[in-house]
């Protein structure tokens, strides 16, 4: 996608003011499923870990030997894992 819309495009889109979602997340009810790419540079584990643990109702998993592409680097994993979470949220 950056290859795509050039350097300029994404340069803009990262400098966007995004406002503070904590006390929506923490509002959440719902079962919540938090996957993570255990090599994951952009977003880091610790990153996903402390999304996780603002969710009343999260569940983290954590993909092996993934970066932050998870569903394309592995989405067998990743399938298996909102299978589970599925199943275990029914």
């Amino acid at each position: 996608m950056n290859e795509r819309l050039g350097r300029e495009v994404f340069i803009r889109q990262n400098a966007l003011d995004r406002p503070d979602g904590e006390a929506v997340l923490r509002s959440l009810r719902c079962p919540v499923l938090v996957v993570c790419g255990e090599q994951d540079a952009l977003t880091p584990l610790s990153d996903h870990q402390e999304l996780a643990a603002m969710l009343p109702h999260a569940q983290l998993a954590v993909i092996k030997e993934s970066g932050h592409m998870t569903p394309v680097e592995r989405p067998r994993e990743v399938t298996e894992a909102l299978r589970q979470w599925l199943v275990a949220s029914a």
